[in-house]
């Protein structure tokens, strides 16, 4: 405002009606709180398969879910305004303590500090607001089953929803473990996730994503969290500042009381920007992933464990939704490869005399 004046500005989202995947109620609330100029895009899982060519080549690699395509339309919908250059949040939930994962490095930061007795009674608290946010039992016992024995009986009886469990050899690397020497600038548990994630895994991921997406429709992106002084500012700070009081990015929610209207700012339920992909692969794109599944080019391919997918494409027809994820990791990864290493080896050689 203290550059616009009063002049409106415009804001970009997407929208999936109908679905829990939706947060217009959210969003309508800011407009309206604002006065904002709404443009929204409704991507269609129709749309995805038939633009998959195009959204693949300007991507350049396999992305990791269907929430990148939805991205994809909403610097479209952008370009169809005029609006060439947007600012992004990206950042934010990495440098500020924004993910419900980090309450285990919080929890284990403070009782670093002697504060036994706190930690239990905060612990509690969290349970309770942010249900999935502490590992139970039966995931700590499954983090430690050997990769090999989890791959062996995922493959003999058809079970599980690991990638890696559909792939002929396992990874030569395990990303989670690899030590990217970060950990030795971090001060305490809690700023260790911070610093890996702000750094080396998920939001150097996340810019890419929307670096390719945005350079698609030609619209120039601009993160004001990805600021150095923001994050030297952050990481000296105690921990509680970002996650105390049974809050994810507690510092930003209260630098902005009075600015955003509460119900947006007091929301616990955290999702990330993606569509309804169990519902999409499911029903519209089913069709397209089973043509894929069972294509002579992907048996052919030499590191897939066919059948493996083909049970687990089955198992989420009966309704083990939760199998979209994965399954789209094959769909993907075949489409990048048709158009970009099939297309280039059908291509005539070209001699070179020296």
């Amino acid at each position: 405002r203290e550059i616009l004046g009063d002049q409106p500005y415009h804001v970009f989202c997407g929208r999936f009606p109908g679905t829990s995947a939706d947060e217009w109620e959210y969003a309508e609330q800011i407009i309206n709180h604002t006065g904002a100029v709404p443009h929204v895009s409704e991507p269609s899982p129709t749309d995805l398969v038939s633009r998959i060519d195009e959204f693949t080549w300007f991507n350049e690699l396999p992305v990791s879910s269907t929430s990148q395509f939805a991205q994809w339309t909403v610097f479209e919908s952008a370009k169809d305004a005029g609006v060439t250059v947007l600012l992004d949040g990206q950042g934010s939930d990495e440098l500020l303590g924004g993910y419900e994962q980090y309450f285990r490095n919080y929890l284990a930061t403070i009782q670093t500090d002697g504060q036994t007795d706190a930690t239990r009674r905060e612990a509690e608290a969290i349970r309770e607001r942010y249900p999935l946010a502490l590992a139970d039992d039966a995931e700590a016992l499954k983090s430690r089953m050997p990769a090999g024995l989890r791959r062996a009986i995922a493959g003999a009886f058809g079970m599980g929803s690991d990638v890696r469990f559909g792939l002929t050899a396992p990874p030569t690397a395990d990303a989670d473990n690899i030590d990217t020497g970060l950990s030795a600038l971090a001060a305490n548990p809690l700023a260790e996730s911070l610093i890996e994630d702000s750094f080396a895994t998920t939001l150097p991921a996340l810019l890419r994503y929307g670096d390719r997406n945005s350079m698609a429709h030609s619209r120039e992106v601009r993160l004001p969290f990805c600021d150095h002084r923001i994050a030297e500012f952050v990481l000296s700070l105690p921990p509680a500042f970002l996650m105390g009081d049974i809050q994810t990015k507690r510092l930003l929610r209260e630098s902005i009381k009075g600015i955003v209207p509460d119900p947006v700012r007091e929301r616990w339920n955290k999702q990330g920007f993606r569509p309804p992909q169990d519902a999409w692969m499911t029903d519209q794109m089913y069709d397209a992933v089973r043509d894929v599944v069972y294509s002579t080019e992907f048996a052919n391919r030499g590191w897939w464990r066919v059948d493996w997918w083909r049970s687990a494409l089955k198992r989420l027809r009966k309704g083990e939704s939760h199998l979209a994820a994965p399954l789209w990791m094959p769909y993907i990864t075949e489409m990048w490869m048709r158009h970009f290493v099939d297309r280039v080896r059908s291509e005539p050689r070209v001699p070179i005399y020296r």
